[in-house]
């Protein structure tokens, strides 16, 4: 079709006309559009939008059925042999486009999610669309190198987090609220300048002993330098003060450390005590508690996170029978100390289900959101969030249509009104903030009055100590101090016990072994 063959048609006043050509598939198409002048920014955008570019095009798309597995994603049905999309986010962009190009979907089911055959190729869905017996797949699939080898994937039109799924713990549990109050950095800091703090006082001591300017303070202090510090660190001081301004620098570097310390601390253990905690607080948590982690199938990449989680090598033979089924997976979570990997939103719907089937409640689906909540605790296991897209055959020429016109919808934030909805829909809305301010109580009585009953078993301990080091000090001392008084008396008491000691040995007729 040439332009001079077409129909002359006078354009309006104030405008233009213009022709865009089309090249789709085999055929070669022509859209007049009308250009007002002068032009503004509001025109330009219509100009860029103009739907047209496929006109009186249908494009097949082919879509894997998740009537169970994933209503989030793409909610197909079938019906008297009928295949149809439904509903679901996937379908959502696939009409935005529709809409925006202009063209119409046949929906095809798919055979199968894209695998990888023996001889190489590509099977299930990724088969349908490099064939030609659809032209594009509605159903997001995961960037993996022997996919991409034999497809054309558009721009990511869906991304989701890779986490771990676990039953949470009560809370009367067991938790070290002790050492998690404070970052390890915080505790090998205080033991550093602890172990600093005794090095100094010994030091300043030894080195004014070795001057002859010590006075006897700085000397008993000295020889009690670890006792000293500590208690310097207790916030308990030490019977006798150092005289020296260096050693007084030591002490009060070490209270006002402590000071601060121990107000953190304690508003931290305050905080711990009064809200609701998890003893699981991030993926390491795992490892520690030693959780077997299991895939329901959906995240290609659980098996490296179950052995980056366990600490176990790729090649070990445990790690094999990890994938299986959701409801499996569910009994595990529940029944043992084990963890799901998986998404938000193929976890949420399916758990639902699954707690509805047991309850014979009317109120059964509210019932199950609450338990859900209260069970299920959610943890991120890899920062790399999955990125998935639509694709085509290899080398096809609507990629770069596809791709601009979802660049627009990420930029004009139309993809993430969409995500928004649908995630909703799918994932439970747990945690949501009281209407007025909770007033600070106790939640974990237990953890409280166990804190208060090691408190009494130290303090106990100490005072033991304390008066067992007392009495055995008061007879040390007062030895001491006989001998000092009575020097010769003990000396001629010890050589009479020598004497005494040698007659024996050199009496005839004594034998000893």
């Amino acid at each position: 079709m040439e332009l001079d063959s077409l129909k002359k048609v006078a354009p309006p006043e104030n405008s233009i006309l213009a022709w865009r050509l089309h090249h789709v598939f085999s055929s070669i198409q022509l859209q007049e559009i009308t250009i007002w002048l002068p032009l503004t920014f509001e025109d330009l955008d219509l100009l860029e939008d103009v739907p047209g570019k496929f006109q009186n095009v249908s494009m097949k798309a082919a879509g894997v059925p998740f009537d169970t597995l994933n209503p989030f994603l793409l909610e197909t049905r079938t019906l008297n042999d009928s295949f149809k999309f439904t509903g679901g986010f996937e379908l959502e962009i696939i009409n935005c486009l529709a809409d925006t190009l202009n063209f119409s979907i046949i929906p095809i089911r798919g055979k199968h999610y894209v695998g990888l055959g023996k001889n190489g190729s590509l099977t299930g869905i990724g088969a349908q669309v490099a064939t030609g017996e659809a032209d594009i797949s509605i159903t997001s699939h995961e960037y993996i190198p022997y996919r991409q080898n034999k497809i054309s994937y558009l721009h990511s039109t869906y991304s989701s987090p890779i986490n771990a799924y676990i039953v949470r713990l009560p809370g009367s549990s067991f938790r070290d609220v002790f050492f998690n109050c404070c970052d390890v950095h915080i505790w090998l800091f205080l033991m550093v300048f602890w172990v600093l703090s005794s090095i100094l006082t010994r030091g300043f001591s030894w080195l004014k002993h070795r001057l002859g300017k010590i006075s006897e303070n700085d000397e008993y202090v000295g020889n009690d330098a670890i006792v000293f510090v500590t208690g310097a660190a207790c916030q308990q001081g030490w019977y006798v003060s150092p005289d020296s301004v260096s050693m007084r620098l030591i002490v009060l570097a070490s209270f006002i450390t402590h000071i601060v310390f121990y107000a953190a601390f304690t508003a931290t253990l305050v905080s711990v005590l009064s809200a609701d905690q998890q003893l699981i607080h991030s993926s390491h948590d795992l490892t520690k508690y030693r959780y077997k982690m299991y895939s329901d199938g959906t995240a290609l990449a659980a098996d490296y996170i179950a052995q980056k989680l366990e600490g176990k090598s790729m090649n070990d033979s445990s790690l094999s029978n990890r994938t299986i089924s959701t409801i499996d997976a569910f009994k595990k979570i529940y029944s043992e100390k084990a963890g799901l990997i998986s998404f938000s939103e193929f976890v949420y719907p399916q758990l639902k289900v699954y707690l509805e089937s047991g309850s014979n409640s009317e109120q059964s689906e509210t019932k199950c959101e609450e338990k859900i909540c209260k069970d299920i605790q959610q943890l991120l296991v890899t920062r790399v969030p999955l990125k998935q897209g639509f694709f085509l055959q290899k080398h096809s020429p609507l990629k770069p249509y596809f791709n601009q016109k979802i660049v627009l919808l990420l930029e004009r934030g139309i993809r993430h009104r969409f995500l928004t909805i649908f995630f909703r829909k799918s994932v439970g809305q747990c945690g949501k903030a009281p209407a007025e301010p909770v007033p600070i109580e106790f939640k974990d009585i237990w953890t409280a009055i166990m804190i208060l009953c090691i408190g009494y078993v130290f303090s106990t301990t100490i005072l033991l100590a304390e008066r067992f080091l007392s009495c055995f000090s008061k007879k040390y001392l007062t030895l001491n101090a006989r001998i000092r008084s009575q020097p010769d008396l003990f000396k001629v008491e010890r050589e009479n016990s020598e004497i005494g000691r040698h007659e024996i040995i050199n009496k005839p007729g004594k034998q000893f072994e």
